[in-house]
């Protein structure tokens, strides 16, 4: 539903590991797993952070600025984690203009 897609991406910004497990349909989770699972995410923003750097010459200087700061990074990492979660969901394989965007566009 278009409508949802824009509290999906909120939940994301919001609350990563929350987000994934409603889209998952995951219910229940014991709190030894989301630990686990957001020692995961962390890893995972600090590898996309590198990536990130180890890829400027090809991503717009405007948004590379907004890298710099903690509270904008973070937003831009769960955004990027939301898209990506949602360009694989099967839900989501055949409504491709409901994944979020941005301006200026980053690579895929």
């Amino acid at each position: 539903d278009p409508a949802n897609v824009g509290n999906v991406l909120t939940f994301f910004l919001h609350s990563p590991l929350s987000a994934f497990a409603v889209v998952t349909e995951v219910i229940t989770m014991t709190s030894d797993v989301w630990a686990q699972c957001n020692s995961l995410i962390d890893n995972a923003f600090k590898d996309l952070r590198t990536f990130i750097a180890s890829q400027a010459h090809s991503i717009d200087p405007s948004f590379l600025a907004f890298m710099h700061d903690e509270f904008l990074r973070i937003y831009i990492l769960r955004f990027l984690l939301c898209r990506a979660v949602l360009n694989r969901h099967r839900s989501f394989l055949s409504k491709l203009e409901y994944l979020p965007s941005c301006f200026p566009s980053l690579p895929n």
